[in-house]
């Protein structure tokens, strides 16, 4: 499943950032237009990088069977 989800966003970055650089280009300039497009993809990298920190929980140094625990509880406190 995670290869699938890899290549599934690869492809869409792959195919999206002709569309961004050229809708970015006409609308800044073609000096700016590549700098915009990765500046979008920085954005979004850095959401995703607050979300995991965030949201997701630390498990490292815990059992299955703790991770489990921690999952289903439904007050998930992840930075404890």
């Amino acid at each position: 499943i995670a290869v699938q989800f890899n290549f599934g966003w690869n492809l869409a970055v792959t195919f999206l950032y002709p569309v961004i650089v050229d809708g970015l280009g006409s609308w800044l300039g073609v000096r700016h237009e590549y700098t915009a497009a990765f500046g979008i993809f920085d954005i979004l990298t850095l959401y995703s990088i607050y979300f995991v920190y965030q949201y997701v929980p630390e498990t490292k140094g815990l059992s299955l069977e703790q991770i489990e625990q921690l999952l289903q509880s439904p007050t998930l406190n992840v930075r404890s």
